[in-house]
């Protein structure tokens, strides 16, 4: 990534103010013009760096579950597979990994019973599979931008408690804000018109979700490879006591690794494996190389005091998207 994107782009990882003028607060905070913000954000999305840009929301507090689906798929099914996930709404990430489970995906649905129907595509198929439910979201602040050598000072450890989800009365805001999409001087005043609101009430309700965490910012998310970050694993361990203790070992270790995107406690929900799968505490971890990666595989399985691990390297993209209410 050319050094006179970097701090913008780690800039607009963690997200844009909520102002009329966005793009000029944040270029202010980094001795840029706004002008020069803007061409070099839009540079960095026509490069194909900047992934996505827009609103990203905690889809738990809007009432979704989310699930993740691992499956050893017989090979003549594999294809056919893969084509029903790519166009599933609900499927957002489909990696292959380097494991007998081969194939892993994630899924936002409204309740159990939508999970179940997935499983029962699994089975039909003939695949071997685990379906893990979250019970506990540890940390979620990707952060591929290079001056990120640090982890960020905030917005990085999501608590592990349960909240207040929001109501019917609040989806026009939050459709509206998932229209901020644009990379322009006033960019919430094109999806409030969209919208057929205000732009002062838009952001008036976008400030109120961002305080109450159902918005979690509005801002980039960057292709990682691109970024340099191309190795990458999913580790898990199978821990041991209580659930509250295994979030706080996980929280210490975590909350001060850049390069650890994600963590979640998860639990079984459905499988169909010739044995149980014992891993619960997942963690997506990046490196600029296999051998960085494998250091830091061996790193951070030290942290803990677990014995069972296992770690499934990305083999494969086949997607990545966002998720649309």
């Amino acid at each position: 990534m050319p050094d006179e994107f970097d701090a913008l782009a780690s800039a607009l990882e963690m997200g844009l103010p909520i102002a009329e003028y966005p793009f000029a607060a944040l270029a202010d905070g980094l001795g840029l013009s706004e002008d020069s913000a803007i061409a070099a954000a839009r540079e960095m999305r026509r490069s194909g760096l900047i992934r996505r840009f827009g609103a990203f929301f905690d889809f738990h507090r809007l009432g979704m579950r989310g699930y993740l689906f691992g499956a050893s798929v017989p090979e003549s099914a594999k294809e056919r597979l893969i084509s029903l996930l790519r166009v599933s709404r609900n499927v957002t990430h489909i990696y292959g990994r380097e494991h007998d489970i081969s194939l892993w995906f994630t899924a936002l649905v409204r309740d159990d019973a939508e999970a179940m129907g997935v499983c029962r595509v699994l089975r039909d198929m003939g695949c071997g599979f685990v379906a893990l439910g979250m019970s506990r979201m540890i940390k979620l602040r990707p952060s591929f931008a290079g001056s990120c050598l640090m982890a960020p000072a905030q917005n990085v450890v999501f608590a592990a408690r349960d909240f207040k989800k929001t109501d019917e009365r609040e989806m026009p805001a939050v459709r509206a804000l998932q229209r901020v999409c644009e990379i322009s001087r006033r960019p919430f005043a094109a999806a409030a018109h969209s919208a057929g609101m205000g732009e002062g009430e838009l952001l008036g309700r976008a400030k109120n979700l961002l305080e109450r965490g159902i918005l979690r910012r509005i801002g980039a998310s960057l292709d990682h490879n691109r970024a340099g970050w191309t190795a990458n694993s999913l580790v898990a361990f199978e821990t041991s006591g209580s659930d509250d203790e295994a979030a706080m070992e996980a929280e210490k270790v975590v909350s001060v690794l850049p390069w650890a995107s994600h963590c979640y406690l998860r639990r079984i929900f459905d499988y169909e494996l010739a044995g149980k799968w014992i891993y619960n505490l997942y963690i997506m971890i990046h490196a600029t190389s296999w051998d960085e990666l494998g250091r830091r595989e061996d790193f951070i399985r030290d942290k803990f005091p677990y014995r069972n691990f296992i770690s499934l390297r990305t083999a494969a993209e086949y997607k990545k998207t966002s998720f649309v209410i």
